[in-house]
């Protein structure tokens, strides 16, 4: 990790905050500029498999209708009340999730359903050690904030993703 000051970028020394998280006069710095962001992998974390779900606002008909299959999908797992979750600066959602078991039917980057019938992926999966997202209170590209929509310590943990 590493953040830019307006004239350079400084790395970060991650295994300091590994189990701890900064004072809030070091994560005013890290954030001082607006270039800077924060991500995350998805993957093994030594008790569970993480993975982000992501579900982005174009792929479906308007951002409406993403609002309305989300809420969806939240009223048939109500568990999802309780996972950390943010909206993307393009109106998206992502959903942190822990799987007891690797989600072996997904890599890095892979579709995800809504549906229980695995139909049209209309979200991906991010997991296994290359599914990278970025974090609140990162800018996006377009000038909006990513944006917790809730937030606690540990996600949810399912059996797998096709539990979901």
């Amino acid at each position: 990790p590493q953040f830019f000051d307006g004239k350079r970028v400084i790395p970060v020394a991650w295994k300091q905050w590994q189990h701890s998280q900064p004072i809030e006069e070091i994560w005013r710095e890290w954030f001082k500029h607006p270039k800077t962001g924060i991500g995350t992998l998805g993957g093994w974390n030594g008790k569970h498999w993480l993975g982000w779900v992501d579900f982005d606002a174009k792929d479906f008909e308007s951002p409406d209708a993403c609002d309305v299959a989300i809420a969806d999908w939240r009223d048939r797992y109500p568990q999802l009340l309780n996972t950390p979750w943010f909206r993307s600066p393009g109106g998206g959602y992502r959903f942190l999730i822990a799987f007891s078991s690797e989600p072996e039917n997904f890599k890095a980057n892979n579709g995800f359903s809504l549906s229980s019938d695995g139909g049209k992926s209309c979200g991906e999966l991010l997991t296994k050690n290359g599914g990278h997202t970025l974090l609140p209170p990162t800018i996006g590209i377009n000038g909006k904030l990513y944006e917790w929509g809730y937030w606690c310590e540990y996600p949810i943990v399912e059996e797998s993703p096709e539990a979901i």
